[in-house]
């Protein structure tokens, strides 16, 4: 199993080590060590920390110095990048879109990333159900357009572009299917999220049988239900049709891993498994947070030998 991690799941870490003067060190260069120390191959980079100006959407004017700088990092300890993920909101302004898309392919290129991964979200709230089918196809017909100029950009660099399962717009398998194909370049492909599709009351591994074979990178992450009539808490969102759902350490909630696992392993997936856990974010305890991590990879990694000897493989 190629084990990957989001950055931001070390941040608590990270975080402490700084506030308590234990380091000193940029983000990127400390989290690459903490993923070395744990036992993963690779990490996702997102455009946080040095990669961003301020807080906002804006790249730093340095951005190209700051990835080869964590290249530098990544191949000082021997890691690669397993993907560059990056989400906009892609309707406001088509030009700007457009701009900082190639910014996020020019990195992933110089991170040594074979996936540029976005987004193309306006919101991620489920609140409201799926906007309407006249809204969204003005909404798609611009994602498709900008999809195939990055997807153009993108391969001129030898890079793919991914996109998931995410949010309001194509959280679903026919508008992520009918995106894909409306998009229609040949360097286009799928990042399976293996918890979105809950939001939309669809079972992880259907999202996985429909697309297995256009899936060349996998987010791992989990989810308790809760059917409450009322908000349980803090930390739960709602699915479209009002179950309660809340981060959980991977194995201990309602996605079928093992059963996802043998359909990628069916469809000849080798890629990375990147651990997206949302609960070691927002955890404060940062002993407890950085536990979550390596619970969350072992519960995972044994469910993926227990696919594999299923399959004989």
């Amino acid at each position: 199993m190629k084990k990957s991690y989001f950055a931001s799941v070390y941040y608590p870490e990270y975080a402490a080590e700084v506030k308590s003067g234990k380091t000193n060190l940029p983000f990127y260069q400390k989290v690459i060590e903490y993923g070395k120390r744990d036992g993963f191959q690779g990490i996702e980079v997102l455009p946080t920390f040095e990669l961003m100006k301020g807080q906002g959407a804006e790249f730093a004017d340095d951005y190209k110095d700051q990835a080869k700088k964590i290249r530098e990092k990544l191949d000082e300890v021997g890691m690669t990048c397993s993907c560059f993920s990056f989400g906009l909101n892609m309707l406001s302004n088509k030009e700007y879109a457009l701009r900082v898309l190639r910014q996020s392919a020019d990195i992933a290129e110089i991170l040594g990333s074979p996936y540029v991964h976005h987004t193309f979200q306006v919101s991620f709230s489920t609140k409201n159900v799926l906007p309407s089918e006249r809204y969204y196809q003005g909404a798609e017909k611009v994602f498709a357009e900008l999809g195939r100029e990055i997807a153009e950009y993108a391969g001129e660099r030898g890079l793919e572009c991914l996109y998931e399962d995410q949010g309001i717009y194509i959280n679903t398998v026919d508008r992520l299917g009918s995106l894909i194909e409306k998009i229609d370049m040949p360097n286009t492909g799928v990042c399976l999220d293996c918890g979105n599709s809950l939001f939309y009351d669809i079972l992880p591994e259907s999202f996985a049988g429909a697309f297995a074979s256009l899936v060349k990178h996998v987010h791992i992450k989990d989810y308790i239900k809760n059917t409450s009539p009322f908000r349980p808490g803090k930390g739960w969102d709602s699915s479209i049709s009002g179950v309660w759902l809340r981060n959980s350490i991977v194995g201990t909630g309602a996605v079928n891993f093992e059963k996802i696992f043998s359909i990628l392993l069916s469809a000849g997936y080798d890629g990375f498994y990147s651990l997206e856990n949302q609960n070691a974010i927002d955890n404060i305890s940062t002993e407890s947070a950085t536990e979550e991590i390596r619970t969350s990879m072992k519960n995972a990694e044994f469910l993926y030998n227990r696919a594999k000897a299923s399959l004989g493989a």
